[in-house]
């Protein structure tokens, strides 16, 4: 059976969303945040006119969402509970064609005490980008895009994404919370969810996936005529599938398998279900 993972970014989300707890009242949150080329970063909200190709997002806590939008413009729009400075507000940097998002200024003893934050990234629906990274420790993430290759990272939040058109690679990382994905067309996904359930709508099956969750059920919607080797782990749950398959040794075969997908579930339970085209319900 697989061991949890704890990582520097799950336990930064655990100090952020549970300062309250752990501190005297009054107490403030202080840490050091640190990247290269801070300078180069603007604070605050902002309209880019320069062609995006990649996005790059580190936001310590609080939601990000991105989504591709009627404009020819890629617009970055914060909220936040409170007024802060411009050194708390999101900073970014354009280097080349590429957008790098920054939870705040690089700095040292930082005060993050009752600092809630959101962030929305707007890009053009007609632009495919070349890379979408987004890494959240404590909020949610939600990507409604079209790009080439997708890196998504939570530690302690929900992931949902809608993929279009075609891309070469998926990978979502969800160290505690559930993974939404609609995918379109894509050759390469990895599916990680360690402490919440995992559901995939695929409208063509990738060529290879890895799916694995750890302590959640894993739901997985397969068009009718399915190419597939599937082999299922399945440790302390059961497996079902509602499309027929033809089972060899421990692995089950839909069509001719050509396609190969590899699911690792600890605890709950495997579903494989006729996909219906229904949209994730993509909002945080």
């Amino acid at each position: 059976m697989k061991k949890f993972r704890i990582t520097k970014a799950a336990v930064l989300a655990a100090i952020l969303a549970g300062a309250a707890v752990i501190c005297l009242s009054g107490c403030s949150v202080k840490m050091s945040y640190n990247y290269k080329n801070a300078d180069k970063y603007k604070a605050g909200d902002r309209e880019i006119t320069e062609k995006i190709e990649a996005v790059d997002v580190d936001y310590i806590a609080g939601n990000v969402t991105l989504t591709g939008g009627k404009t020819d413009k890629v617009t970055i729009k914060e909220t936040s509970k409170t007024n802060i400075d411009d050194k708390l507000k999101v900073h970014t940097w354009v280097d080349g064609k590429t957008l790098y998002v920054k939870y705040c200024a690089a700095a040292k003893g930082m005060n993050f005490k009752n600092l809630k934050k959101s962030l929305a990234i707007t890009v053009p629906s007609d632009v495919k980008l070349s890379d979408v990274k987004i890494d959240a420790a404590a909020g949610n993430v939600c990507a409604d895009c079209s790009a080439n290759r997708y890196n998504l990272d939570a530690s302690a939040g929900n992931i949902t994404l809608i993929q279009h058109g075609k891309s070469d690679m998926i990978g979502i990382d969800a160290s505690a919370g559930d993974v939404d994905a609609e995918v379109e067309a894509v050759g390469k996904m990895s599916a990680d969810a360690s402490a919440g359930d995992l559901k995939c709508r695929f409208a063509s099956v990738p060529k290879k996936t890895g799916i694995d969750a750890s302590a959640g059920n894993v739901e997985i919607y397969l068009p009718e005529k399915t190419d597939l080797t599937l082999k299922a782990d399945v440790s302390g749950g059961e497996f079902n599938s509602d499309l027929p398959f033809a089972k060899k040794d421990d692995e089950y075969i839909f069509g001719n398998g050509r396609n190969r997908m590899d699911i690792d579930a600890s605890v709950g339970d495997v579903r494989i279900r006729k996909n219906e085209q229904k949209k994730v319900e993509g909002a945080v």
